[in-house]
């Protein structure tokens, strides 16, 4: 069986010790060169089932604990095209990544993008509240859309979105004293500019130069190597003697 085919079976596998020191050394080697600089990424999580995983992330992932209309949005419009898709949810503080589960040390395969926050989480990383968009949308009653199932995001995007202000309740009182009111605007003339990622001071790097001297929400959407964090804890410079 291709290794390719091997990780497309699921979104986690577990590996050997042997197998994942074989891919630091290879396809991984970049997010390797940064990692023992210091430079790390963390995922909490579930027990994968093994200290050495692979997890290729899926297309059309579901936010945690919120609808994800304005995934939707990040993911396909063209002013985030540069970055990755918001596929796998990840952190450069390891206290963080504790309060989702297990801690694993991330390994993006070579000349992967990284999604750089400019905060500690997404919710908190724009000027204008996300969650009072997101809120907005929610309180129309309109069904949540569903990518894995959506012939075209673009038509959610302009069914929903160009709609006047003014038609939209809770939006409206928001805006009640703003120029927004009875403008003529719509909801995405609203939206798109305050999820602007420039206006915003997100960022995107390939992992061969990611570094970071904060804590920051981080995405990727390309194959990667988790190795739990105990063992590293337990076995770093052994680790780092065996790749090199």
């Amino acid at each position: 069986m291709k290794f390719y085919n091997y990780l497309n079976e699921g979104r986690a596998k577990g590996i050997t010790y042997e197998k994942a020191i074989e891919l630091l050394k290879t396809d991984y080697s970049q997010a390797f060169n940064r990692w023992k600089k210091g430079n790390r990424i963390y995922r909490g999580a579930k027990w994968y089932g093994s200290p050495f995983n692979y997890i290729n992330p899926g297309r059309g992932r579901k936010s945690r604990n919120t609808l994800n209309y304005y995934t939707l949005i990040v993911n396909n419009h063209s002013s985030w095209k540069e970055y990755p898709q918001r596929e796998l949810i990840c952190t450069t503080d390891d206290i963080e990544a504790d309060s989702y589960g297990l801690i694993y040390d991330v390994f993006p395969i070579n000349n992967a993008k990284v999604g750089i926050c400019s905060a500690e989480d997404f919710w908190v990383s724009f000027i204008e509240g996300v969650s009072e968009i997101n809120k907005t949308i929610v309180d129309t009653g309109i069904d949540r859309p569903d990518i894995d199932t959506m012939h075209d995001v673009n038509t959610w995007i302009n069914r929903f979105l160009h709609t006047p202000v003014n038609t939209w309740r809770d939006l409206e009182l928001q805006l009640k004293n703003t120029e927004y009111h009875n403008s003529g605007k719509s909801l995405y003339d609203i939206i798109i500019p305050a999820l602007n990622p420039q206006k915003n001071d997100f960022s995107v790097e390939s992992i061969k130069n990611f570094s970071t001297t904060s804590r920051k929400e981080v995405w990727l959407d390309k194959e990667c190597l988790l190795i739990f964090n105990d063992f590293i804890f337990y076995n770093e410079k052994e680790l780092i003697n065996e790749v090199l």
